[in-house]
C-alpha cells in the first residue's frame, strides 16, 4: 500500500531503486521483495503443492527486515507526515547501505562511525539517536512530522 502511495505522487522508492540499477526491472524487484514475504505468508505454492522455503526462512533476515522497514516508511514519507522514528530510521538506513553523497554534513554526523560498529551497537545509535532527535522542537513541529508516538495507546 505506501508503495501505490509514493507511485501516485511519483516517488516510489523502486523508482529509485529501477533508475540506479539499469539490469532490475519491476517485475525482478517484486519478485525479490515478495520472496521472504510469500514463504512466511503461504503454506503452499499457487498450484496446491507444498512450499519448500525451509533453507530460505533459516537465513539471517536482519538485513531484510531493515530495508523492507526503510522502504515502507521512506515510501510513506512521500506522501504523509511520519513520525521522528521512521525518519531517523530512513537516514540510519541511508547512511548504512546507500549513497552518502545524497546526505548533506549534519546528517552524516548523526551517526558517526557507524559502519564500525556491530549491528547490535549499530541499533543502539539508532535508538539513542530517537531519543535525541526526539528533544528538538523545530523537528517535531515541522509538518512532514507526524508528533505522535510510534506505538500509540490502545486505551
Amino acid at each position: 500500500m505506501a508503495e501505490a502511495l509514493a507511485k501516485q505522487v511519483g516517488t516510489a522508492h523502486s523508482k529509485f531503486i529501477m533508475e540506479f540499477n539499469d539490469d532490475i526491472k519491476e517485475e525482478k524487484l517484486k519478485g525479490l521483495r515478495n520472496t521472504l514475504w510469500n514463504a512466511m505468508k503461504h503454506a503452499s505454492k499457487k498450484n496446491g503443492t507444498p512450499r519448500d522455503d525451509e533453507m530460505l526462512l533459516a537465513t539471517p533476515l536482519e538485513k531484510e527486515n531493515e530495508e523492507r522497514l526503510y522502504e515502507g516508511w521512506f515510501n510513506l514519507s512521500q506522501t504523509m507526515p511520519v513520525p521522528i522514528e521512521a525518519q531517523t530510521l530512513i537516514v540510519w538506513f541511508i547512511l548504512k547501505h546507500g549513497d552518502l553523497t545524497e546526505l548533506d554534513d549534519g546528517l552524516k554526523n548523526l551517526f558517526p562511525d557507524l559502519h564500525t560498529l556491530s549491528p547490535t551497537n549499530q541499533k543502539a545509535m539508532l535508538r539513542k539517536q530517537i531519543e535525541m532527535i526526539r528533544n528538538i522542537r523545530e523537528l517535531v513541529a515541522d509538518p512532514n512530522t507526524d508528533p505522535r508516538p510510534l506505538i500509540i495507546s490502545a486505551k
